[in-house]
């Protein structure tokens, strides 16, 4: 009961031991329905007999397991690569986007975005990076890559531009 109080009186409690403000989780928990919204719709778009796969492409296990948790959140199927030719052999048109790290080792990234759109000309590609650089970034948009997404970045970040890459895939699907 003093606990309560406490909380309450202070606006703040602690959530894995760290603090955490109520207007945070106000926001939080508005994200959060959105993104469940969001993909809610792709159900309903896909069908649960269609689902959503996405492939990771990163060298960088760490990267890539968090990417996988984050992705497995929201019910999606992942498969992952550690390289560019293991990831070229995963390419199949069951695949719905391809997160792809660009600053693979083994990986010239404006080839395998014109690689990919050769095995799939609609397929959404997101590149992700901590390092950013405007003018390479439009080089990689011209190259046809979809977005990018600089690390770190927020779950509700990777959501929204996953439901927009579906949307964008689906109304090329419509027109071709």
């Amino acid at each position: 009961m003093e606990e309560k109080r406490r909380r309450k009186k202070h606006n703040h409690f602690k959530i894995q031991n760290k603090p955490f403000r109520a207007t945070n989780l106000i926001s939080t928990q508005a994200s959060l329905l959105f993104s469940v919204n969001s993909v809610e719709f792709l159900h309903m778009m896909h069908g649960k007999d269609n689902p959503v796969n996405i492939l990771i492409i990163y060298d960088e296990p760490s990267v890539v397991e968090s990417l996988k948790m984050i992705f497995l959140i929201k019910d999606y199927n992942v498969l992952s690569a550690r390289n560019a030719k293991q990831g070229m052999e995963l390419i199949s048109p069951d695949i719905n986007i391809i997160f792809l790290g660009f600053r693979i080792h083994d990986l010239n990234i404006i080839n395998a975005i014109h690689e990919i759109k050769k095995l799939n000309p609609n397929i959404p590609i997101i590149l992700f990076s901590a390092y950013e650089n405007n003018q390479f970034i439009a080089d990689l948009k011209n190259a046809g890559a979809y977005e990018f997404l600089c690390m770190p970045f927020m779950m509700e970040q990777a959501y929204e531009l996953i439901y927009k890459a579906i949307d964008f895939q689906e109304k090329h699907k419509k027109e071709g």
